[in-house]
């Protein structure tokens, strides 16, 4: 059930009803944690994202932004490729070394709430190979 808020002004040739869809989700104290994976060969590595879901808005999906400078996340394309149905993520699409800076936004259908504090994470990086190895019978 939807429900709408409905504000009526008087102005001086009548009456003027205003309806107000439902207020956007905001997330809940404690958001944007941050964890960072652990960088290993042939695993899953990048930036971990955990947050706490909104108390105004069950079965919200969410959507993570990252920039590369505080305060310069790209609000028109998402880090996720698919709506986030939990609330962590893991971005396994930066590039090692980097610095990313990171908001969470919750989505009711198609009603987006506002961003998250921000937090910040360098991409790990995996480390190269070990070389001259050499095998001796004892």
């Amino acid at each position: 059930m939807r429900k709408y808020l409905v504000v009526a002004i008087l102005v001086c040739s009548g009456w003027l009803a205003i309806a107000q869809q439902p207020s956007a989700p905001t997330l809940g104290s404690g958001k944007g944690t941050l964890t960072v994976q652990p960088a290993q060969p042939g695993t899953n590595h990048g930036i971990g994202l955990t947050w706490t879901a909104p108390s105004n808005c069950s079965g919200c999906t969410y959507n993570a932004y990252r920039g590369t400078s505080t305060g310069a996340e790209n609000y028109t394309s998402p880090v996720n490729t698919s709506p986030i149905t939990t609330t962590t993520f893991l971005d396994q699409t930066g590039t090692a070394g980097t610095t990313y800076y990171y908001t969470v936004t919750a989505k009711n259908g198609t009603i987006e709430g506002v961003p998250s504090n921000e937090a910040s994470a360098s991409y790990p990086t995996v480390p190269g190979s070990p070389s001259g190895l050499a095998a001796t019978p004892q």
